[in-house]
């Protein structure tokens, strides 16, 4: 798994930066392949496993991801957020379907 930097987003709302995200492309070329990953969150940071949000890559491709699954550690602890992408992960540059 290639490790990336990216923000999370719902709609145009920023949930959360700077993240280092864990991120599995299978087979494909150009953005056709599965995708999924994780990354992990602080315990303030609200996301909601079945909701759909927006992962911006830093290197200016995005995709839209579905949480998966949430995994929680102590209560000081960071939350590890597991998802599936859903649909084409998006090449740099490529305009913005909404």
């Amino acid at each position: 798994m290639a490790l990336l930097p990216a923000s999370l987003y719902s709609g145009h709302t920023l949930v959360a930066g700077q993240l280092s995200v864990e991120l599995l492309l299978e087979g494909g070329v150009g953005g056709d392949s599965r995708w999924n990953g994780s990354f992990k969150v602080r315990p303030d940071v609200s996301v909601s496993i079945g909701l759909t949000y927006t992962l911006m890559l830093a290197d200016g491709r995005r995709g839209d991801i579905l949480v998966t699954r949430l995994t929680y550690g102590g209560s000081s602890d960071d939350v590890k957020v597991q998802f599936r992408g859903s649909g084409k992960l998006q090449e740099r540059g490529a305009p913005d379907p909404r």
